[in-house]
C-alpha cells in the first residue's frame, strides 16, 4: 500500500507529533483536574500511534521499493574521470607515509 505524498505527510504529522502530545497532555491533566479515564485515554492513543507507524513503515517500503538504492561516496582523484575511484585511506596511514617528509633538515 503507497500513500500519496499529502496522506503521508499528515499521517506522519499525526504520529509524530500531535497524537503523543494529546496524549501526554490528557494524562497530565487528568491528575490535576481529575478528568476521566487517565490512564485509558492516553493508552489508546499510543496504540493508535503504534498502529498508524506501521502503516506509515509499510507505505514507506512500498516507496523505497522502487527506487534505485544509495550508492556510497567514494572519493575521485583529481583530474580523473568520475568513475576512476580511490579507495578511502585511514588518516594513521597517511601520517605514517609522509612522516618523513616534514624534515626541516
Amino acid at each position: 500500500m503507497k500513500l500519496p505524498d499529502k496522506i503521508y505527510d499528515i499521517l506522519k504529522w499525526l504520529v509524530v507529533i500531535v497524537l503523543p502530545a494529546c496524549g501526554s497532555l490528557w494524562a497530565n491533566l487528568s491528575s490535576v483536574w481529575g478528568l476521566p479515564y487517565p490512564d485509558e485515554i492516553p493508552k489508546t492513543i499510543m496504540y493508535i500511534c503504534t498502529f498508524l507507524g506501521a502503516v506509515l513503515c509499510i507505505s514507506t517500503a512500498q516507496y523505497n521499493k522502487g527506487k534505485p538504492p544509495d550508492v556510497p561516496t567514494v572519493d575521485t582523484a583529481p583530474g580523473t574521470p568520475d568513475n576512476t575511484y580511490l579507495p578511502r585511506h585511514d588518516l594513521a596511514d597517511d601520517e605514517r607515509d609522509a612522516s618523513g617528509l616534514l624534515d626541516d633538515d
